[in-house]
C-alpha cells in the first residue's frame, strides 16, 4: 500500500510502501525491491502514465506489483501558507521607469530551483504604468503539466535600480579589528544624475561580507523602493 499526498516539487516521489503476504509485513530488501516511474510531474493516479512504485519480488517470494499514486499539480491560488509549504516562492519585481512597454518577469523558485517562466502566464498591467513611478500588480497563472490556479505579486516601478547608480566615493582601506571592521554610509558615495543618495531615504545597508577577517569585504546595499520617495520623486529598489 502507499499512502499519503503528493505534490509537484521538481523532482521524484518515492512514497514508502509496506508489502505484505496475506499477514505477514515483508522485508525490504531481502523479500523486495522498489522502484519508481513517472513520479516526477502532476499526474492522476488512473491515468496512462500514472505515478507508480514498482514492487518487485525475491527470495521466497516471485513476481511484480505495481502500485499507482497520483501527484497534484501546484495551485497558484492556495494562499501563501500553502505555497510555503510546497516550496514556491515568488520574487517581487523591481524595474527602472522607462518609456519602452515592457516588464521584468518575476522569478519563481521551487525549493530553491528556479522554474522556467513558460509553466506561467503573465498579466501585467494595462496603459502606461512602466513610465511612472509607483506600485502595480502582476497576474501569475499556471499552466502545463504542474502549475494551475493564480496569484499576484508586486511590480515596483522607480526611478532607477540601485546597481546603476553611480559610486561617486568608494570605501578607502580599512585597519582591521578586533571583531571586524563595518563601514557606514559616510564612508562612501552614490549618486544618482547629481543626486546624493541618503540612506534611510533611498537605500539601507543589509549586510556585510568577509568584513571579519583581512582581504576584501563588501557591503550589501538595498533601494527603500517606492514608498520611500523622496521629496523629488526619486526612489531606488534591487541591490
Amino acid at each position: 500500500e502507499i499512502t499519503g499526498k503528493y505534490i509537484y516539487k521538481g523532482s521524484g516521489h518515492t512514497p514508502a510502501v509496506k508489502v505484505y503476504f496475506g499477514a505477514t509485513v515483508l522485508t525490504a530488501g531481502k523479500d523486495y525491491s522498489v522502484s519508481y516511474k513517472y513520479n516526477v510531474n502532476a499526474a492522476k493516479a488512473n491515468t496512462k502514465k500514472a505515478p507508480q512504485a514498482i514492487i518487485t519480488l525475491k527470495g521466497n517470494y516471485t513476481g511484480k506489483i505495481y502500485k499507482y499514486f497520483t501527484i497534484e499539480k501546484i495551485n497558484l491560488s492556495g494562499g501563501a501558507e500553502y505555497l510555503k509549504n510546497v516550496g514556491l516562492t515568488i520574487s517581487e519585481v523591481n524595474q527602472a521607469k522607462s518609456k519602452k512597454a515592457s516588464y521584468s518577469k518575476p522569478t519563481i523558485k521551487l525549493n530553491g530551483k528556479k522554474v522556467d517562466a513558460s509553466n506561467f502566464t503573465f498579466t501585467n498591467p494595462t496603459g502606461t504604468a512602466h513610465k511612472k513611478v509607483g506600485t502595480y500588480t502582476v497576474t501569475i497563472t499556471g499552466k502545463g503539466k504542474n502549475f494551475t490556479g493564480s496569484t499576484t505579486v508586486d511590480l515596483n516601478v522607480v526611478t532607477a535600480l540601485l546597481k546603476n547608480v553611480t559610486v561617486e566615493k568608494k570605501i578607502k582601506t580599512q585597519k582591521y579589528k578586533d571583531g571586524g571592521v563595518k563601514p557606514g554610509s559616510s564612508k562612501f558615495k552614490l549618486t544618482y544624475k547629481g543626486t546624493t543618495l541618503v540612506e534611510g531615504t533611498h537605500f539601507e545597508i543589509v549586510g556585510y561580507k568577509n568584513y571579519d577577517k583581512a582581504g576584501t569585504a563588501t557591503v550589501t546595499l538595498r533601494g527603500l523602493g517606492v514608498e520611500h520617495k523622496d521629496a523629488n520623486g526619486l526612489c531606488f529598489a534591487g541591490t
